[in-house]
């Protein structure tokens, strides 16, 4: 905890501020959104909470339930969620969360995760990429054929042209760093302060918190040892 402590110290002093969220260059924007989580595991830390029980047929990120043999999530949203937190625990205990480009990712992830879009991304588009798109769906936006004004993204965040659509702006859903009525949304608020409190906890909260024990593969042999168990009395052979 001392580490991590003195690593939240120099990043109160090297993260831009808040404020900066709509100012200046896209990657210290990006920045700026980590440095608001940032005062969030701050405000938070002396609060203790105990930890979620494992339940092996629950998404270990959210709790709704998931049979699924292949992801131990129920979405990729809560995939994209527990691999922030678990990067960032770690980068707080070893201090690679100083470098600048690490934080420039962390932000942008942050970003995605409670609701903006990848605004960096779309930054960067190459204009080959907006070409191809564009002569692909044509000039409007392909949710409600209103003339399209700008790109989000499906899937990843790769910027080639298959994992672009051409959106209006009233159906973007790609909002601009520190956008007001997105961190005024009751899921916004939400899940940063869900975050906050995953990280800035002692011992991890949730199964999926922990890049050291975190081992999903194996809480999918518990979840398949579940269901084989439950459905076992059903079975022919059984029967």
């Amino acid at each position: 905890m001392k580490q991590r402590d003195e690593t939240l110290e120099l990043l109160r002093d090297s993260l831009p501020a808040a404020t900066g969220m709509a100012d200046g260059e896209m990657p210290n924007r990006a920045r700026a959104v980590l440095g608001m989580l940032m005062e969030r595991v701050r405000e938070v830390q002396a609060i203790e909470l105990p930890p979620v029980p494992e339940d092996p047929n629950l998404c270990p990120n959210c709790d709704r339930p998931n049979a699924s043999p292949k992801s131990p999530y129920c979405c990729d949203e809560c995939r994209e969620a527990a691999g922030l937190v678990r990067q960032v625990r770690a980068g707080l205990d070893d201090a690679s969360i100083l470098d600048p480009e690490r934080q420039v990712a962390f932000g942008q992830v942050l970003w995605h995760a409670v609701g903006g879009g990848r605004p960096l991304r779309r930054h960067i588009i190459p204009e080959r990429s907006k070409i191809q798109t564009t002569k692909r769906e044509g000039d409007r936006c392909w949710n409600c054929g209103e003339p399209a004004v700008s790109f989000d993204h499906i899937g990843s965040g790769c910027n080639r042209s298959i994992n672009l659509r051409p959106v209006c702006e009233a159906c973007s859903k790609t909002k601009d760093f520190g956008d007001p009525e997105l961190l005024g949304r009751h899921e916004a608020v939400h899940s940063l302060s869900d975050l906050a409190m995953r990280i800035a906890s002692a011992n991890a909260l949730r199964c999926c918190d922990d890049a050291a024990t975190w081992d999903w593969r194996a809480f999918l042999k518990r979840r398949a040892a579940s269901i084989g168990f439950r459905r076992r009395p059903e079975s022919p052979v059984d029967a």
